[in-house]
């Protein structure tokens, strides 16, 4: 849904964040909220405030003296139920979005028919039933929960593909793959000129060019990072006896765009099989459950992994890092990249064509690169060496014997254990911890919290860095189940922000599940994955 001139000065903030074609995916997004925790509700509150398209409200509960006096969701609403009165809350908040209470057990609810369909993300307090539900229709979810101070998020579904991870990587100048037009006008650059003003005009890339070709020439091979120290001794061989801050900035470019790293993920995706099922163009059909965002993220994927069998390195962006020096030299040098970059993107674009017509899912393939705009397909080439497919875990509990193979925050690795213990305490109660008298429970979730660690360590619980002290048991306990509005504000801003990144696939999700212990004298949070 493209985003009206009137929508663009009231999400002008955001759309500076993630763009016209972010805000455009929001506006057609739609989000099923499962229930009516305090958490869930402050997600849906941030996530109706970023413009989603559409927001449903699944929930039965009635509302209690004590929601009015804690819950500014149904303060003042003379509503019955707490669903009924939050999305009259959520419309005073934004009238421009579609928000739909629906009087019914959210148990019941995901099991009816056509209930889950057009849903791209739920969002709900953890329960294991939901989650089985939300799983095998194929829906992304983000739970939580809280007990006081302590809380945790947890998304689940399928693999998420990230058509733009927007991390913060230096500018690829491609100088180890430079082709002929670049090479010639760097060559073309005197840099043994008299004058300071003429030496000071040669911009930072003529002396990296000039050195690595060099070194190159030298040594037959190009450097790698033990020469490093080498190839910074020629750049100094160009100082002279008056101020030279290209040179200076010469060598503090040389690792950023001499040693630049793949993301630890972008070796696997290029030789993923559905990566080479697309390139071997066998026949291969998607799945009734991809969505058009992942047929673009592997068609583009495929398309990738072609261009760097030919070409032998990532397709240039048509962006240069700023640098000092002459400017007409430096616009030259822009118009170099940004041509080299329009070649490259239609030898993507060439090969995306291809593959959608050899494929047996040609169909799709060929209207999801059609739909491919030079906007989305100049974002895919900035952001290709960082492609990245991010997995959910599907366990309920982080597994004690990994947190203690270390790696973990102490407090954090402390609260997994703790959630952990809850569950187990309440398997065998009847009850969350609290609920009942507060003594008893504590010495009831201290004895499995007890167990839990001497099963994953094999020694003494107490000389476990996972072991939880005796007053955040105690405090555990005192939380009671509770939703205090200060965690559940930190949590569901949190959920919001990762619900924006799965619908925009935009910036990468956490994978694992996030801890958070909002204590007052030391508030931690940390992700488990």
């Amino acid at each position: 849904m493209a985003v009206e001139s009137s929508s663009v000065s009231k999400y002008d903030r955001q759309i500076r964040v993630w763009g016209r074609h972010g805000q455009e995916a929001l506006h057609s997004a739609r989000v099923c909220v499962l229930g009516t925790h305090m958490a869930v509700l402050e997600a849906a509150k941030n996530l109706a405030l970023a413009g989603i398209s559409s927001l449903v409200i699944v929930d039965d509960t009635s509302i209690v003296a004590s929601d009015v006096q804690t819950n500014y969701f149904v303060t003042g609403s003379g509503r019955e139920y707490i669903g009924e009165a939050a999305v009259e809350t959520l419309i005073r908040m934004n009238p421009d979005i579609t928000i739909e209470w629906i009087h019914a057990d959210p148990r019941s609810y995901v099991v009816s028919d056509g209930a889950l369909a057009g849903v791209d993300v739920a969002i709900l307090e953890d329960d294991a039933t939901l989650v089985t539900h939300l799983d095998q229709a194929g829906v992304r979810s983000i739970s939580v929960q809280t007990n006081g101070f302590f809380g945790y998020i947890k998304p689940r579904g399928k693999a998420h593909v990230v058509l733009e991870p927007n991390r913060p990587t230096p500018l690829d100048l491609q100088l180890k793959h430079a082709w002929p037009e670049l090479i010639a006008f760097l060559e073309s650059q005197p840099t043994d000129v008299e004058e300071e003003d003429d030496f000071l005009r040669i911009p930072s890339i003529v002396f990296l060019h000039k050195a690595l070709t060099a070194f190159e020439q030298q040594h037959g091979q190009s450097p790698s990072h033990p020469d490093m120290a080498a190839l910074r001794t020629m750049l100094q061989g160009f100082h002279r006896d008056w101020s030279e801050i290209n040179v200076e900035e010469a060598l503090t470019m040389v690792n950023t765009q001499l040693l630049k790293p793949a993301t630890p993920s972008f070796p696997a995706i290029l030789h993923h099989q559905t990566v080479d099922a697309l390139v071997r163009k066998t026949g291969f059909v998607f799945g009734p459950g991809v969505d058009d965002k992942e047929v673009l993220f592997w068609t583009f994927a495929a398309a990738l992994k072609a261009f760097m069998a030919r070409n032998h390195r990532v397709p240039v962006t048509g962006k240069i890092p700023d640098m000092h020096g002459s400017t007409e030299i430096y616009v030259n040098l822009q118009r170099i990249y940004q041509r080299r970059a329009a070649s490259d993107r239609a030898e993507l674009h060439a090969d995306m064509v291809q593959i959608a017509q050899s494929c047996g899912d040609s169909d799709r393939i060929r209207d999801v690169v059609a739909d491919m705009d030079q906007e989305i397909l100049t974002l895919l080439v900035k952001n290709a060496s960082n492609l990245t497919v991010v997995s959910f875990s599907s366990s309920v509990d982080v597994d004690p014997k990994q947190l203690a193979k270390g790696g973990v925050t102490p407090t954090v690795g402390q609260q997994a254990i703790l959630w952990a213990s809850s569950r187990e305490f309440e398997s065998h109660m009847g009850h969350v911890p609290g609920l009942s008298a507060v003594e008893s429970d504590v010495v009831g979730l201290s004895k499995i919290v007890n167990s839990i660690v001497e099963r994953a360590v094999g020694e003494s619980p107490s000389d476990s860095p996972c072991m939880p002290s005796n007053q955040m048991i105690r405090e555990f306990v005192i939380g009671g189940h509770c939703e205090l509005a200060p965690t559940c504000s930190v949590l569901g801003g949190i959920m919001a922000q990762e619900a924006v990144k799965l619908l925009t696939s935009q910036f990468v999700p956490f994978g694992g599940q996030l801890f958070y212990y909002g204590s007052p004298e030391a508030p931690v949070m940390d992700v488990i994955e």
